[in-house]
């Protein structure tokens, strides 16, 4: 699952952004993949934008 892999990061260098991260991304992840299997059109470009984001905003948080 997309995401999961920054969760032993936050164990290895001790960094609690990564567990933030994770599971943000996870979550986006977890939901652009029933968005689409119930139909929606573009939900996983659209949960990948949005994890995107995510991203950029925690990296950018002081």
């Amino acid at each position: 699952m997309v995401g999961l892999h920054f969760l032993p990061f936050a164990w290895a260098f001790h960094e609690r952004l990564f567990v933030h991260l994770g599971g943000a991304v996870t979550a986006l992840g977890a939901a652009g993949l029933v968005a689409g299997a119930l139909g929606v059109r573009h939900a996983a470009e659209t949960s990948a934008v949005a994890a995107g984001l995510v991203m950029l905003v925690l990296a950018a948080r002081p």
